[in-house]
């Protein structure tokens, strides 16, 4: 998290609350704070209440010569009728850039209107835990923006009628005589305004007495064509009765009876003023070129003309004004204007982008949103808004959604108000990537303006990683410079933390300026024609109405203005039930229009509807005000299940057939995740546990079984129920876990049990499966203490000075606790000197001898050979293999080429982050009369082949992970058969990742979770919570991993004892290490062995799992010369390094270097039961 002051964490739960209770949930900062991080004085803006300000222009005059920051905007594709998440999305990213990746970053929004908030598409302030705030404010009134504008277009209107009205009933002089009345002195004279008029019709006289006749006539009469009027009235609700209506009714109004309709407010052009000027002088001299209608004679008529211009921009002089708002991480927000996206252009305005740039400066971020898909709102972006602003994109972010690309790949219809089809909840990886067409093309058009392309996939909870992968794969194909699978709904900022990497990316590596689609110079018609062919059309057929405007347009002088296309938002083509990407189709231009003021024209594709109805059962029916706390109660709608979630969260539906019946154990303290954690958690600090499941899944393949089984006797244990051992001792277990008898829910852990046999509950129960009885059965304890019985004979574990017991030969593979606390070693039974095979080639592959230990770390080249009588796991049973020593090999070490992997984040990349020295890289882990062997990355792949590794942990662990990529990827000969399954490149961040050997069929991945069970709160005395751990729940990605083969649960975290007991700790706190460049070599020097490791081994003392210990704690605490320090980053600036050297990363480890040796020790553990099961 960022340090600024108004950032807030949130504390998100699943499911996903209301987005009104999320928003309730969240005091916002008084507006002040917001403003004194933008560096804003309060004569910077004028107050509206605690929560919202207006900025003022005046900020810009102050703010010339600054630099502007990146600027990024949020498209999607096509949308469903539910819409996939735009304004969602600029938040969240919005949050992630200035919450998570300390970037100084305002999103602006356009205001919503209130009809559609009381109507069926509810609120625009984002969803979820990517919202702005306060919410209710935001949705309704704001600050009267919305209010201005239908009471400056109703004037207008009412002008417009009045003028017709009264020019109807008098003559030339007398229009003349009332609209420039004597003043006292009896002296007529002009208004400011009409001499706009004048100066319009050539009049150069400055008094009414000296125009002529035909100069009164061509002044005082407008003479409207009734029949040409385009201005209507607004209102700012969905009102279906007033699309059409009759005035002129009353009995004063006799023969001025004439149709005309309402708009809602939103579609004013006004609105569409206000979101394009540039300034308050630009302001006014748009309102008074606005053109309501053509005289008679065909002249456009203009609100200057009526005079009513400069009152117009009076009404609208505050409107101008941008609102500060804040998200619900207590970013900046800018709320400004809110055009329609199809007969305006649907952005935010220019003014409140122009301020936000100037305040984020270098290198902040802007983040705006267009309305509808990118073949609208993102068109008329770069077309229509940077053309009149100046300004250039360097990133376009183009938002997908699995339902809406499941539509246009053929799915059902979607229609707001009503459940999804089961298409859309259940997987379909071919519906989806049949609709990827749709993506790719929005893509493609957005390229082509020279600015680079970010997918956001905004992850729904019946989403699959099938589908994700399959969005992600064809967003890169089709050019994308990067493509993200997005949370931020479910967890905010957080959530979109990968988006804002890849968009700081994209903006810094833009290498094209901004290219427009056409050119302003070039005829109506072949602007139009130009837009239609980006939609995939073949051509344009015009209506004899278009083709008069048109004409009509071009002889006005209005030719030069940019085209802003009125379709449906629901197709690339006319036709909105035309989904994908169609191509060959002929576009129907029915009419033509202008919107003068703003500075567009606008054809009409189909029929467009300016005023929204109300639906049968409308969002005011769960909005309502708390009266004891005056606050708003917006409910969600229990009929539309629209809202994206994590994949963890459950919808309303699965939360009504989804029982649990779990104990509740809460171990609390004042300090935050301190007792918690040290007592709540069953595994504890700075040590990696290694979890094998010694089946394979479904759907592995047989060979498994004999690596990891001795025979299908052979009794199992799962890691899951592992971990359930101790959260439910009394629980019994088949496959996985008994879900069904052990938590009455129908939530699905289980696997079937590929073995016969009986399988022993945690409570020594037994329960009979087909197949024979299993012989024996396990009463075996492990404990760190000398009094606990060592290992019985015949076990081919590797050797440490903490033991099992074990009654039968044909017990579950034994647990096996690593511990070098005490230096008490046995030697296992070695009667057995068998070698290991190749399967493949039949020659040893195990037979270390004591006097080769010196060739054992040779380079090996395959299975078999070099190495074959080097690699004896039995020896590795003769010692304490973490008692030893580091020892310097500069022939054999590193294990991959310095600066060769690309899978190493930056902050790991010490070799590429100038650190100067290179010995931490060279050490290799020596036991004391043993060895271990050097970890080979094609035995290992061999080993893994059809197989899932899976490492679950925190950031220690995501060290661990890289560097076994790295290995592997480094023994391959083609190294693009090695990929990330989603194409990504940044691996801190997101959830999960999974790298693919696809020679091998293995996947090695890594899951981020630094509890295996869910963090929690409970109330505490006086109205504050507790932090606690639920040891019942586990963690929500447990499903995503369960049928792994191998599982590695790493420990270790930045978090140490001392810190945590302090309620403190950061990874970036560990203290002074740049001057560290060898490891501690006199054991004197090293730290106390930590006390609560001991908690880890009590607890491993009653498990019956196969689950295998090894405790790195010792070996790694000597190696002080191994961290980033503050070689994190490379080309620094001095203030860079003066950060840097404060805060050091003295806990996380360079690659190459100490990771890789204990990816030795997870390679020896293979070897080593490998060797056990072919005996």
């Amino acid at each position: 998290m960022s340090s600024s002051k108004t950032l807030r964490k949130l504390e998100v739960v699943s499911p996903v609350p209301a987005d009104i209770d999320i928003a309730n949930s969240v005091e916002p900062f008084h507006i002040s704070e917001i403003a004194k991080e933008l560096n804003l004085s309060p004569n910077h803006y004028g107050l509206y209440g605690k929560y919202k300000a207006k900025v003022l222009l005046s900020v810009l005059d102050e703010l010339e010569g600054s630099r502007d920051g990146y600027y990024v905007v949020v498209g999607g594709i096509t949308p469903t009728p539910l819409g996939e998440g735009k304004s969602t999305t600029t938040v969240g990213l919005c949050q992630a850039l200035g919450a998570f990746l300390d970037k100084k970053v305002v999103t602006c929004l356009r205001q919503p209107s209130q009809g559609p908030t009381f109507g069926i598409k509810g609120g625009a302030a984002g969803g979820g835990y990517s919202q702005v705030i306060p919410m209710d404010e935001f949705n309704l009134h704001l600050t009267g923006d919305i209010h201005a504008i239908t009471a400056a277009n109703n004037l207008l209107a009412a002008a417009i009628d009045t003028r017709i009205f009264h020019e109807s009933t008098q003559s030339d002089k007398a229009l003349l005589n009332r609209l420039c009345p004597p003043n006292k002195e009896g002296k007529r004279s002009f208004s400011d305004i009409m001499f706009r008029r004048l100066k319009k019709l050539g009049i150069s006289k400055t008094r009414p007495e000296d125009l002529t006749p035909q100069e009164v006539k061509k002044f005082a009469r407008l003479d409207i064509n009734p029949v040409s009027i385009t201005w209507r009235r607004v209102m700012d609700v969905n009102d279906r009765f007033l699309r059409k209506i009759t005035i002129g009714q009353g009995p004063e109004e006799k023969g001025m009876v004439r149709e005309t309709g309402f708009d809602i407010s939103v579609a004013s052009e006004i609105m569409a003023v206000l979101a394009l000027t540039t300034s308050l002088a630009d302001m006014r001299e748009r309102l008074g070129k606005m053109v309501v209608g053509n005289s008679k004679a065909g002249d456009p008529v203009t609100a200057d003309d009526l005079g009513v211009g400069g009152a117009l921009t009076v009404l609208m002089k505050d409107a101008i004004n941008p609102t500060l708002m804040q998200t619900l991480e207590g970013t900046p927000v800018l709320v400004h204007a809110g055009p329609f996206a199809n007969i305006a252009h649907g952005n935010s305005s220019i003014v409140a982008d122009k301020i936000a740039l100037k305040l984020v400066g270098q290198g902040g971020f802007v983040v705006t949103e267009a309305g509808f898909g990118a073949d609208i709102g993102a068109e008329k972006f770069m077309n229509i808004k940077c053309r009149y602003s100046g300004l250039t994109p360097q990133c376009a972010v183009i938002v997908a959604t699995i339902r809406a690309l499941k539509m246009h790949g053929g799915g059902p219809e979607v229609v707001a108000g009503k459940p999804l089809d089961h298409a859309y909840l259940t997987e379909n990886v071919s519906l989806v990537e049949a609709g990827c067409v749709n993506l790719a093309r929005h893509i493609t058009n957005t390229k082509a303006y020279g600015v680079n392309v970010v997918v956001a996939v905004n992850k729904f909870a019946t989403d699959s990683e099938a589908e994700l992968n399959a969005v992600r794969n064809a967003a890169l194909a089709a050019g994308a410079y990067d493509a993200v699978i997005c949370t931020h709904h479910a967890h905010g900022g957080k959530g979109a933390v990968d988006l804002g990497i890849a968009v700081q990316r994209a903006c810094e590596n833009v290498t094209q300026p901004l290219k427009f689609l056409y050119p302003l110079d070039i005829s109506i018609k072949e602007k139009i024609e130009a837009i239609a062919r980006s939609y995939g059309a073949s051509g344009v057929e015009y209506s004899e109405q278009a083709e008069k405007q048109i004409e009509m347009y071009s002889q006005q002088g209005f030719s030069g203005l940019p085209i802003c296309m009125a379709k449906t938002q629901y197709s690339f083509s006319h036709n909105a039930s035309e989904k994908g990407a169609p191509t060959g189709f002929v576009l129907p231009i029915r009419d033509v229009r202008g919107s003068i003021g703003a500075g567009f024209i606008y054809p009409l594709v189909g029929t467009m509807s300016t005023m929204p109805g109300l639906p049968t059962r409308p969002c005011f029916y769960d909005i309502d005000v708390d009266t004891a706390t005056g606050k708003t109660a917006m409910v969600d709608s229990p009929t539309t299940p629209t809202q994206p979630s994590s994949s963890s969260s459950f919808t309303k539906a699965e939360l009504k057939t989804t029982s649990f019946s779990f104990f509740f154990f809460f171990f609390t303290s004042s300090k935050k995740k301190t007792t918690a954690f040290a007592y709540g958690f069953m595994f504890a600090f700075l040590a990696f546990t290694i979890f094998l499941v010694f089946y394979p899944p479904w759907y592995s393949s047989p060979p498994f079984k004999k690596i990891f089984h001795s025979s299908p006797s052979s009794s199992y244990r799962s890691h899951f129920s592992s971990i359930f051992s101790h959260l439910l001792p009394n629980s019994s277990h088949q496959g996985i876990l008994r879900t069904h008898d052990a938590f009455n829910t129908t939530f699905q852990l289980s696997r079937k049990n590929p073995f016969p046999g009986k399988i022993e509950g945690i409570d020594g129960s037994s329960e009979s499966l087909s197949g024979a009885d299993r012989n024996g059965s396990s009463n075996g304890s492990l404990s760190s203490f000398p009094d606990v019985p060592r290992f019985s004979q015949g076990n081919g574990n590797l050797k440490g000075n903490n033991t099992l017991s074990a009654s039968s030969p044909s017990v579950h593979v034994p647990i096996l606790s690593l511990s070098q606390e005490s230096n008490q070693t046995e030697n296992w039974n070695r009667s057995s000197k068998s070698s290991l095979k190749d399967t493949h080639s039949g020659k040893n592959i195990l037979g270390l001898e004591n006097n080769e230990q010196d060739g054992f770390r040779k380079n090996s080249v395959s299975l078999g050979e070099k190495q074959g009588k080097q690699r004896e796991p039995e020896l590795m049973n003769a010692c304490d293999i973490f008692d030893g020593m580091w020892v310097r090999d500069d022939a054999n070490y590193p294990l991959y080429p310095p600066g060769s992997c690309p899978h190493i984040d930056q902050s790991f990349n010490c070799f590429l982050n100038n650190r100067p020295d290179n010995g931490y890289e060279k050490y290799r882990w020596q036991p004391k009369g043993c060895n271990i062997p050097r970890l080979n990355g094609l035995d290992m792949l061999e080993l893994l082949r059809g197989k899932r590794l899976v490492f679950v942990g925190d950031s220690l662990n995501r060290n661990m992970w890289e560097s076994l990529v790295c290995v592997l990827r480094n023994s391959v000969e083609d190294s693009s058969r090695v990929f990330e399954a989603s194409g990504r490149r940044e691996f801190r961040t997101e959830d999960s990742y999974s790298f693919i050997f696809k020679d091998y069929n293995c996947s090695v991945e890594f899951f981020r979770s630094p509890f295996l069970v869910q963090e929690w709160e409970i109330p505490n005395m006086g109205g504050s919570k507790k932090e606690t751990l639920r040891l019942d729940v586990t963690e929500r990605s447990l499903d995503k991993y369960i049928s792994a083969d191998i599982l590695v649960f790493n420990t270790g975290h930045w978090w140490t004892h001392e810190k945590t007991a302090k309620g403190a700790g950061r990874w970036n706190s560990g203290g002074q290490c740049d001057g560290e460049i060898e490891p501690i070599m006199n054991k004197a020097y090293l730290g106390k062995y930590p006390a609560k490791m001991r908690i880890l081994e009590s607890i491993i003392k009653g498990m019956k799992t196969p689950v295998f210990y090894l405790n790195i704690t010792r070996m790694t605490e000597f190696r002080k010369d191994a961290h980033p320090s503050f070689y994190r980053k490379k080309n620094l600036t001095e203030e860079e390094k003066k950060l840097q050297m404060r805060h050091q990363d003295c806990s996380h480890w360079c690659l190459p270097g100490v990771p890789d040796t204990w990816n030795e020790l997870l390679y020896a553990q293979l070897l080593v039961l490998q060797q056990k099961q072919q005996r």
